[in-house]
């Protein structure tokens, strides 16, 4: 029977790894956190290395199947060429991410197998490894920590620490029902030197969002343009003219907020597909036929810009008067989907991906308005790198304007992934997001990551607001990752004080 058992303990392991996804967005079914922390434990509770390496890989391969099977759906666009790719796309990326995870169970058991005791410093790795994921493989998908993003209480907590040391909080969290059924030494440890901090530090989350303060500039506003175009479509010549005239018509619907001294309208990531500069009259155009001249109207889209021979996604600001104000290329580019690693040395890979490489940009540059409207322009996924915003934002900027499109992946839950990343980067560094889908999710977000205004996945619409003031500043802003290895290193003096009272009880 115990063979049997430990026989399907793989399977179990994968199958709480998968169950606990859902809960996070955008199913948010709380209870199931409990999956985690049961596979936490049949994991950390495995014979040996082998059985420790499997059962790790299995739940960790479990979470980013269920967690990442979306990407998979890009390649069904083209299904009669790229069908065979699928299963690599939503099995080897899963693959490889498990072994990060089971490396952290490999070193948990490796330092201790004091019952209890391994549990603290399986926080200590596994939010390092988490923090390696994330901040140098740059791939910070799916971390457990977003969690906490769900509620809009528990969310302030990003403001104080980060997303990287909300992975910590995390694994206190998941680690509790396991501790407390340790010794009463450990149990009250625990309760004083962890669980009231995070009681301090969730109160604190709960009282800065019962004391916002938000100002509006009515003379300021931003209009979005959501035009919902099929993927299949957006680059068919015949129907060019009608995607121009859609987003035209979009942009032309009556202003429901009043007089103003200045409206930025924004389309999506490659709302225009010609190329600059040569299109460049024909993109100028297109914006006299919806822009009011006498009005001091700004269009900022996304756009190909063909550069010294080299092909950039960029996104291009107009002003009032029909001038080419600002142009961002993209730092941060899409592996196959934007360029193909290693062309020259994978010459018969080359259908992978598009026949010529988008170049990355060399910096980015905020975007001026006025002399105190300022953005800082992001594209695509270039909202989930904390680390390159922090780089990028400064205190002249006014909000950070995301363009993106994430019709690639259909009516899945990446595109509601994809959102809640700005709604983190909105509380981490107290400052408006603005983003702004081809097909949704579409919305801005207050400096408490409140959604004000949205529209929905797969809905054609457009919608304006007023452009709100950003906060002097946040804990984290002026930290940074400072504070997760300030955590971490708390933690790590709670397991050697815990580790040394019960090696001599012992």
């Amino acid at each position: 029977m115990i063979k049997k058992f430990n026989f399907f303990k793989p399977l179990i392991c994968f199958l709480l790894g998968a169950s606990s996804t859902f809960c996070l967005e955008p199913y948010v079914i709380y209870p199931l956190i409990l999956c985690f922390s049961m596979g936490v434990f049949i994991v950390l509770q495995s014979e040996n290395r082998i059985q420790t390496f499997i059962n790790g890989w299995c739940f960790g391969f479990g979470w980013f199947f269920a967690g990442l099977y979306w990407i998979g759906a890009a390649f069904l666009l083209k299904s009669t060429v790229f069908y065979f790719l699928m299963p690599l796309a939503i099995i080897f990326l899963p693959a490889i991410l498990s072994i990060v995870w089971a490396a952290s169970f490999i070193l948990t058991n490796e330092i201790t197998k004091i019952n209890g005791v391994r549990y603290i410093w399986f926080i200590i790795m596994f939010s390092s490894f988490e923090f390696f994921r994330g901040y140098y493989l740059e791939f910070p998908w799916l971390m457990p920590g977003a969690f906490f993003a769900s509620n809009k209480y528990l969310l302030q907590s990003f403001s104080f620490v980060g997303s990287y040391s909300m992975n910590i909080v995390f694994a206190i969290i998941i680690v509790m029902p396991i501790i407390f059924f340790c010794s009463q030494k450990i149990k009250i440890n625990f309760s004083i030197f962890l669980l009231l901090p995070l009681i301090g530090l969730f109160f604190s989350g709960y009282k800065r969002f019962e004391n916002i303060k938000i100002n509006q500039n009515k003379n300021f506003i931003v209009t979005l343009v959501q035009p919902n175009i099929n993927q299949k479509d957006k680059w068919k010549k015949s129907l060019i003219s009608t995607h121009y005239k859609k987003l035209q018509d979009l942009s032309n619907q009556k202003n429901e907020l009043g007089p103003y001294d200045l409206r930025l309208i924004v389309w999506p990531e490659t709302a225009f597909v010609g190329v600059y500069p040569r299109d460049k009259e024909q993109l100028i155009n297109f914006k006299k036929n919806f822009i009011n001249t006498n009005l001091n109207d700004y269009l900022f889209t996304g756009i190909i810009n063909l550069n010294k021979k080299k092909y950039f996604n960029s996104g291009i600001l107009i002003d009032s008067e029909n001038k080419v104000k600002n142009i961002y290329n993209k730092n941060y580019l899409v592996p196959f989907g934007e360029y193909l690693p290693l062309r020259k040395m994978l010459p018969n890979f080359s259908f992978l991906s598009n026949k010529i490489d988008f170049k990355s940009g060399s910096k980015n540059e905020m975007f001026s308005l006025t002399n105190n409207l300022n953005f800082l322009p992001l594209i695509c996924y270039e909202i989930i790198f904390h680390k390159y915003i922090a780089q990028e934002l400064n205190d002249k900027i006014s909000l950070i304007i995301n363009i993106t499109n994430d019709a690639w992946f259909g009516n899945t839950i990446g595109p509601y992934q994809h959102l809640q990343f700005a709604k983190i980067r909105s509380v981490e560094f107290g400052i408006p997001v603005v983003r702004v889908a081809n097909t949704g999710v579409s919305g801005f977000f207050d400096p408490y990551g409140n959604l004000i205004s949205k529209i929905k996945l797969n809905q054609t619409g457009v919608v304006s607001n007023n452009i709100m003031s950003r906060l002097e500043s946040t804990l984290f802003k002026s930290w940074g990752n400072k504070i997760f290895i300030l955590m971490l290193i708390y933690v790590c003096l709670l397991f050697t004080y815990t580790y040394t009272i019960t090696r001599s009880k012992n």
